[in-house]
């Protein structure tokens, strides 16, 4: 397997009579093979960092079969690729090259690895030196900052409470590397209760658990103390009575604090083996406990917002009036997630001589205060309504008016429609808003010029006039209903008007309810935006209303 001088070049060949200068003590690990492959010399560092006697060494040759070898993604290392095999084959030098080797006891270890060729007197390749250092640790640390960026991110993506805890205790048990996770948070009266478990049966979220005077599992354990139990069985701060209903070996338990009070505890497990926790995952525990109590604190106070959101709408929408000649359905549905909950709303109701007033608007901005502000935008209308109702009107004094009362930066859209159900005569007005789509054979949008969001500048809104037949349904919505996502895609006006047209010969409530669970179905669930939509469907005398 010898190979010329010449082929070695300048590639770092290290004459033999160098070895002799290396100390024992020297911090990486070294070995020596000669042109066979075979190893010569081995110092304590190396039996140290691989885990094999180095009287056990010397009998082998340093191929793949005898070690098994891995690079860090864990495929398997062929035996040429290897390298001090690399090097007695090419008189190549390697530098840094990282791999797994795995110890005799079974255990693993990541090695940084640099080889050359070794030079004889003649000047032939002799043999080569390798000298690696352990760099699992630094692996590990590594590996677990990627995963805890990725978590948080994950949890930075969303404020639904039951998926911050049920994708973290998965995400971070395969992280770490134990069998089960779980998040407990502290009820009233120190009860404890699961809220979150991986590696378990789900049956368990829900239950109580026992606990002491700090973290339940550790009944010493202070509420700002991180614990670690690397075995139950000889460790007397566990609470004998959980490990033996749990029959969890190791533990590691770190409270989860926000505004300097207990929220909870997460909690990682080993029930098969007992395991060393290492400094890697304590660090990676002690690390995410912040971020996951940070996070429950704000999809807590969100969710706290979103319910008081959804009571001012709730409270705020008005009854429905029941016209003559008219079939009048509406919805409002909330965001899928606390922050999102808005300011969209609708107005349905009958002037002295008869005509109706509909309309449909949306607020900028979420939360309370755009939920507030929409009776702010109803009151307005309404009673410009029974001054003038011509669309025009209504929408440049409403406008006029939110001018000296909005917030700067907000504005409202409104789609706004003056019925006669006598005459059959529609009047519209829009302000920056959706069309609304009309429907009798076929389906349509109801184009029409459209003046600027109120609040946003003086102007004026041109009105467009209409004339319903027997059986024709006008639909307005707001924008959460046409820009739900499905992961990158929105549902968009066509599949609205799809929705439409299949609905289109039912009742005004069939169609809201069509058009409600086709988007529903399209966003998975999970809808960005609040929807409102109001239906309107002219019926002739005698017409019955399904």
């Amino acid at each position: 397997m010898g190979l010329p001088a010449e082929n070695a070049g300048d590639n770092q060949a290290i004459p033999l009579e160098q070895l002799a200068s290396i100390p024992e003590t020297i911090a990486e690990g070294i070995i020596v093979v000669d042109s066979d492959g075979y190893i010569t010399y081995v110092n304590a560092n190396a039996e140290r960092i691989l885990g094999i006697r180095r009287a056990a060494m010397a009998a082998r040759t340093y191929a793949s079969r005898n070690w098994k070898q891995y690079t860090v993604d864990g495929e398997p290392i062929a035996e040429e690729d290897v390298p001090l095999i690399r090097v007695l084959r090419t008189g190549l030098a390697v530098e840094d090259a990282e791999y797994v080797i795995e110890r005799d006891d079974g255990g693993r270890v990541v090695v940084s690895v640099n080889a050359s060729p070794l030079n004889g007197e003649a000047g032939t390749l002799v043999g080569a030196v390798a000298s690696f250092a352990d760099i699992t640790a630094r692996k590990r640390h590594d590996q677990l900052s990627v995963a805890l960026d990725e978590i948080n991110a994950a949890m930075n993506a969303t404020l639904d409470f039951r998926k911050i805890l049920q994708q973290v205790v998965g995400d971070s048990a395969r992280a770490i590397g134990t069998e089960t996770a779980a998040v407990a948070l502290r009820e009233e009266g120190d009860a404890w209760i699961v809220r979150a478990i991986h590696g378990l049966s789900q049956r368990l979220v829900g239950k109580r658990v026992a606990t002491g005077a700090g973290m339940p599992f550790v009944p010493t354990g202070e509420i700002t103390d991180l614990v670690v139990i690397n075995d139950a069985l000889v460790d007397d701060r566990a609470d004998p009575e959980f490990i033996r209903r749990s029959q969890f070996r190791s533990l590691l338990a770190v409270p989860l604090i926000a505004r300097g009070s207990l929220l909870g505890v997460l909690l990682f497990a080993n029930s098969s083996v007992a395991i060393t926790f290492d400094e890697a995952q304590i660090d990676f525990a002690a690390k995410l406990a912040p971020s996951l109590s940070f996070a429950l604190e704000n999809a807590r106070l969100y969710e706290e917002q979103r319910s008081i959101a959804e009571t001012l709408q709730t409270s705020l929408i008005p009854p429905v009036p029941d016209i003559p000649r008219l079939d009048i359905a509406v919805a409002l549905k909330s965001a899928f997630e606390a922050q999102r909950v808005g300011g969209d709303s609708y107005d349905v109701f009958e002037l002295d001589d008869g005509r109706v007033v509909a309309m449909v608007g949306d607020v900028s901005g979420k939360g309370t205060e755009a939920a507030g502000m929409t009776e702010t935008i109803r009151s307005s209308i309404r009673t410009l309504a029974y001054i003038d109702p011509s669309p025009d009107f209504v929408l440049s004094r409403a406008n006029a008016s939110l001018l000296h009362q909005i917030t700067f930066g907000h504005f409202v859209t409104v789609i706004y429609a003056l019925i006669d159900p006598e005459t059959s005569h529609l009047a519209l007005a829009c302000a920056g808003h959706p069309p609304p789509v009309l429907c009798n054979h076929e389906c349509r949008p109801l184009r029409t010029d459209s003046g600027p969001p109120l609040g946003v500048a003086r102007a004026t809104y041109p009105c467009s006039h209409h004339t319903l037949r027997q059986g024709d349904a006008l639909v307005m919505y707001t924008d959460g209903l046409t820009e739900a996502r499905h992961e990158f895609e929105l549902f968009g006006e066509e599949r609205l008007i799809e929705a439409l047209c299949a609905a289109r010969s039912a009742d005004s409530r069939g169609i809201v309810d069509s058009i409600l669970r086709s988007v529903t179905a399209f966003a998975e669930g999970r809808l960005d935006d609040d929807i409102a939509i109001v239906a309107i469907r002219l019926e002739g005398p005698g017409m019955d209303r399904h």
